[in-house]
């Protein structure tokens, strides 16, 4: 009977250190990593530069030549967009909160927001319109 002691201590001392191990990896894993579904739905769906890249190279070429002259526009407004969100995120970490400025700040991010989205959206209407119909349906994805 002492004989069989050492063996079922050895096996419960195993077990013991495999759960051990794995409930520091699921600490770990909580502690280095954070859960973000949207990350997870974006990995599985290609992007629009992912299907963009799928589209024939006389395509693409006549996409750029359309989007091109509104380069400049989208790009001031993304700057814009940029400038508005670090304004509202400084009223956010200020030593002070106010609420008066913080909303003030919004208002100008959403204003800010509003322009880029009109600025990518009227480059995106000419430059999908040199487009042909099978890759206007690449482009739209599979959830079309």
């Amino acid at each position: 009977m002492s004989s069989e002691r050492p063996g079922w201590l050895a096996l419960a001392l195993g077990l013991s250190l495999l759960l051990n191990l794995f409930l520091a990896g699921v600490v770990s894993g909580r502690l280095f990593t954070s859960f973000d579904p949207m990350r997870q739905v974006a990995a599985r769906a290609p992007s629009f530069a992912m299907r963009f890249r799928a589209l024939p190279l006389e395509e693409r070429a006549r996409f750029d030549a359309a989007y091109e002259p509104h380069r400049k526009e989208v790009a001031e407004a993304r700057q814009g967009l940029r400038a508005a969100r670090l304004t509202a995120l400084g009223a956010l970490a200020a030593p002070i909160y106010d609420p008066a400025i913080m909303q003030q700040d919004f208002d100008a991010l959403r204003h800010a927001t509003d322009v880029a989205q009109r600025a990518v959206n009227a480059a995106l209407v000419e430059a999908l319109g040199t487009l042909g119909q099978e890759s206007r349906v690449i482009l739209a994805g599979p959830d079309r």
